[in-house]
């Protein structure tokens, strides 16, 4: 099916879990404003950022919500931990009125490290596989580009050419990244090469793009598309065809209205080993927690339609939260972060799942 050259998929709704469902989060951090909590690789740490003692600085404490330590103290603000492959080091965003840099610091607080010296804003960054490099996108002569820094010499290396560049997103095999182009024509998925340090523009449109990465074993680009309304597509290397994942035209064969609306303001979170995206929509009930499996054959053969490889839609779980403000998702699917506003805090739980809901799609 094409509508206006987009390629939309089938997608089918799964119905909420029942009542008697025992999903439920379990509040790790209510104290202060805790924000922007990550999953260590190995599922047994959560990084995070709060300001229970003034300024905001990287804590760490154990999955069940216990051992909180905190692991930094510099003059300012210390926001959006990321562990590092091996999960040994913690890379966050320093900011003070000296402008904003990137640090790392050992998992135990020690050998705290600026890495970057450009003082300038930052608003993506990401390890790479092997944990050598740092991609980040950055501010200089009032554009968003994009930079390489290595870690254990200290290098910067700007990415391309002046063009505005932001939202940089490693390949698993460390060999790309895939970033956002704003130039004059609209936006663009730009592909990086890391070697050679060219950059290719593989698909351009006039809406808005934000949060790309790699999906599906580095065979799609995964992305936000939107003028105002958002929804979630994959550009496909091997042939360029782009999908809409959020695209429905099965629902009245799911019986199932297709009513949460995406906000732009937080982003959804991906597994790296399967097709399976994680995103908060917003209905009546408040904020929902959703999961997408990607290229899934659909039989509808018994309503005359036949097999379609499509998306399935499954809803976890009504929150009815008014404002979800992070997600995070551990690498073995098990277990979800979310970090929401509540009576003007923001508050840090877990949400375990019963089962093992992503299994049977794995590729």
């Amino acid at each position: 099916m094409l509508v206006s050259g987009v390629s939309t998929s089938a997608v089918l709704i799964l119905p909420p879990p029942t009542p008697q469902d025992p999903l439920a989060p379990k509040i790790l951090s209510s104290k202060g404003q805790s924000l922007d909590p990550v999953f260590s690789p190995d599922g047994k740490f959560i990084a995070y950022s709060s300001n229970l003692y003034g300024d905001f600085d990287i804590w760490l404490m154990t999955v069940d919500g216990r051992n909180q330590v905190r692991l930094t103290c510099l003059e300012g603000d210390e926001k959006k931990p990321q562990f590092s492959p091996d999960g040994m080091k913690i890379a966050f965003i320093h900011s003070s009125n000296f402008g904003e840099d990137i640090w790392v610091v050992n998992r135990d607080g020690s050998n705290p490290v600026k890495i970057t010296n450009n003082h300038t804003p930052k608003n993506k960054f990401e390890w790479s596989p092997n944990g050598y490099l740092i991609i980040y996108d950055t501010i200089v002569n009032d554009k968003w580009q994009v930079w390489l820094t290595s870690l254990n010499k200290g290098i910067n290396i700007f990415v391309g050419d002046s063009e505005e560049r932001y939202a940089p997103s490693w390949s698993r095999n460390g060999k790309f990244a895939i970033c956002v182009n704003k130039g004059v024509k609209g936006y663009s998925l730009e592909l990086i090469d890391v070697s050679t340090n060219s950059v290719e523009k593989i698909y351009t449109t006039s809406a808005v793009i934000k949060y790309p990465s790699f999906f599906s074993a580095d065979e799609k680009i995964l992305f936000l598309r939107g003028n105002g309304d958002w929804s979630v597509y994959t550009f496909n290397i091997g042939n360029s065809r782009i999908t809409n994942l959020f695209a429905d035209p099965l629902r009245y064969y799911a019986g199932i209205p297709w009513t949460p609306i995406l906000e732009s303001e937080v982003p959804y979170a991906t597994r790296t080993k399967a097709s399976e995206l994680l995103f908060v929509g917003y209905s009546k009930q408040g904020a929902e927690l959703f999961i997408l499996y990607d290229d899934i054959e659909i039989d509808f053969k018994e309503r005359g339609v036949g097999v379609i490889k499509g998306s399935i839609i499954e809803r976890l779980f009504t929150i009815g939260h008014t404002r979800i403000n992070s997600l995070s998702w551990s690498q073995d699917g098990h277990s979800i972060l979310l970090s929401f506003t509540e009576g003007g805090y923001n508050i840090l739980s877990l949400l375990v799942l019963e089962k093992k809901k992503v299994s049977p799609y794995e590729k």
